[in-house]
C-alpha cells in the first residue's frame, strides 16, 4: 500500500495535457493504456453493472478517426464552422499516440439509475486519467459536438441505447504544467456535527 503523501502526490499533480502541449511524433508503450484501461475498470459502480465501453484508437486508425470527425464537424458545422477547428481535429493524431473514445453501456439492470452509471464511468475516466499521469505521459478527457451525432455512433459500432461520452487523448509530453490552483476547501465544504 502506498502512503497517504505519495496518493496525494498522484492526485494532486495530475494536469490536463492538451495535444497542443504533446510532442509531435510522441511515443507511448501500448501497455501503459492496458494498465491504465484496466485501473479504470476498478471503479466504484453500483450494482457492479461496469457501464464504460472503451475503443481505443492509435496509427493509421486514428489518422482515420480524425479525418471522420473533421469531415463530420464540417459537414454539421453549419454558419458556427470553423477553419481552426477543423484543421486541429485533422491533425491531433501528429501529438496524439491514443484517443480513447469513452463510451456508456446501458446496463440491462434497469433498477441503476443512468446518472448513477454516468458517474461510474467519471470514477473510471479519472482512474485512467491518474494511471496515465502517474506514468509520466500527457492526457485529457476531451467532449466535443460529435459526440451525439448517428455517424458518429456507427463508427464506433455503438447501438441506439449507447452513448459516447468523450475522448480520453493521450500523448507524450516533456514538461508538466505547474499545480493549478484550487478555490480554498472551506469555501467547498460545509462541516456539520
Amino acid at each position: 500500500m502506498i502512503s497517504s503523501n505519495a496518493l496525494n502526490e498522484i492526485i494532486q499533480n495530475r494536469r490536463t495535457i492538451k495535444p497542443t502541449a504533446m510532442k509531435v511524433n510522441g511515443s507511448v508503450p501500448q501497455e501503459i493504456i492496458e494498465e491504465a484501461l484496466l485501473n479504470a475498470t476498478y471503479a466504484p459502480n453500483h450494482g457492479k453493472t461496469e457501464p464504460w465501453h472503451f475503443v481505443v484508437f492509435s496509427g493509421e486508425a486514428l489518422k482515420a478517426l480524425n479525418e471522420f470527425q473533421a469531415e463530420l464537424y464540417k459537414q454539421n458545422a453549419g454558419e458556427k464552422f470553423m477553419q481552426g477547428k477543423y484543421n486541429r481535429m485533422k491533425t491531433h493524431y501528429e501529438t496524439v499516440v491514443y484517443s480513447i473514445a469513452i463510451c456508456y453501456r446501458r446496463s440491462l439492470m434497469a433498477k441503476i439509475p443512468e446518472w448513477e452509471e454516468i458517474c461510474a464511468i467519471g470514477c473510471a475516466v479519472q482512474n485512467l486519467g491518474l494511471s496515465i499521469s502517474n506514468s509520466g505521459y500527457g492526457g485529457m478527457w476531451s467532449s466535443g459536438s460529435n459526440l451525439e451525432h448517428p455517424a458518429m455512433k456507427s463508427y464506433l459500432n455503438l447501438n441506439e441505447t449507447d452513448k459516447l461520452l468523450g475522448w480520453f487523448l493521450v500523448g507524450e509530453t516533456e514538461e508538466l504544467p505547474e499545480k493549478s490552483a484550487r478555490i480554498p476547501l472551506i469555501e467547498k465544504v460545509v462541516w456539520r456535527g
